[in-house]
């Protein structure tokens, strides 16, 4: 699906569709704002992500609650519309990053060593 935003929604709880895009962003995954680097240390990727871990679909990010700057609680489908769109049904994640699997079969006559070297 596509969430497409309804501005003047937006412009009557007094936000921009940056702010609402940051906020889904959030709600979805998490959103890197910098990082931290102590001497000497690794770097640190400091983000902001929803200790919700209920939202697994586009539909209910889109029902999620948010807070508009003054402070009241707006489901997102208040703020917007939904428009189905084709494509994959799931996004899978490994460590909250989405990743791509592939499925390859090699011939009978191929050993696996060999297939996997190929790759």
């Amino acid at each position: 699906v596509k969430i497409i935003p309804n501005r003047e929604r937006l412009r009557e709880a007094d936000l921009s569709t940056r702010a609402r895009r940051i906020a889904l962003e959030i709600l979805r995954d998490r959103r890197e704002i910098g990082d931290f680097k102590q001497a000497g240390q690794r770097k640190i990727d400091l983000v902001v992500r929803s200790s919700r871990e209920d939202i697994r679909t586009p539909e209910q990010l889109y029902e999620a609650l948010g807070v508009t700057p003054e402070g009241r609680a707006s489901p997102g489908s208040s703020l917007g519309a939904v428009e189905p769109t084709t494509g994959i049904t799931e996004i899978l994640h490994l460590n909250r990053r989405p990743t791509v699997t592939l499925q390859v079969t090699p011939p009978e006559t191929v050993p696996l060593q060999s297939a996997m070297d190929t790759l």
